[in-house]
């Protein structure tokens, strides 16, 4: 099988008339819909449809997220591209006009008026002893980190909340807007509200 090398803007730019329209993102413009990704893929290269290949993908498995090794033709590789493709597409739409959207009402943002939080979960991480003897004894402890970028005017803060609980659910989100708003009525009195985003 040839090899053709795709930075992923330049394919999406290949499958849609207009980067900004929403009707090229789902499959709504005449011109686009008429494009095919498989022959974009294999454009100009010898491709033996029949041959075995294996690809990785991340699929959840009892409520986690697991890379998968998958072992099939290359016909079913392109398969299921294809088939992941318009979910793919449509969450690249959607994510870029919320960082246009959020870079909007950040420049709209000054110490007056609002005061912009975004706030997302990152990780749970498991807390392991350094040199403690007994530490194979007891079972390790975890904690999740809950980050917050804060945007006022032009000032910019960056907030770290940790927390033993491993529940990721509206009554720890919140705890952790009480924890910040505390923060903003300390730190910037004057504010008369905070736009949350995530």
């Amino acid at each position: 099988m040839g090899l053709k090398i795709f930075d992923i803007k330049d394919l999406i730019n290949e499958m849609v008339c207009h980067d900004n329209m929403e009707d090229c993102f789902i499959g709504e413009c005449q011109q686009c819909s008429t494009k095919s990704l498989i022959n974009i893929l294999t454009a100009n290269i010898n491709v033996d449809m029949d041959e075995n290949c294996s690809w990785t993908t991340w699929k959840k498995l009892n409520n986690k997220f697991d890379l998968q090794q998958t072992t099939g033709s290359v016909e079913a590789l392109f398969a299921q591209i294809e088939a992941e493709w318009p979910s793919f597409i449509l969450h690249t739409f959607c994510n870029r006009r919320q960082r246009e959207y959020i870079a909007e009402i950040r420049t709209q943002s000054t110490k007056t008026t609002f005061i912009v939080a975004q706030m997302d979960f990152s990780m749970n991480y498991t807390l392991i002893r350094q040199r403690e003897v007994q530490q194979g004894f007891f079972s390790q402890h975890q904690v999740s980190l809950f980050t917050i970028h804060l945007t006022i005017g032009k000032e910019h803060r960056d907030i770290a909340i940790i927390s033993n609980s491993m529940e990721h659910n509206v009554a720890f989100v919140y705890c952790a807007q009480q924890i910040l708003v505390d923060y903003v009525k300390k730190n910037f009195p004057v504010l008369k509200r905070i736009m949350y985003i995530r």
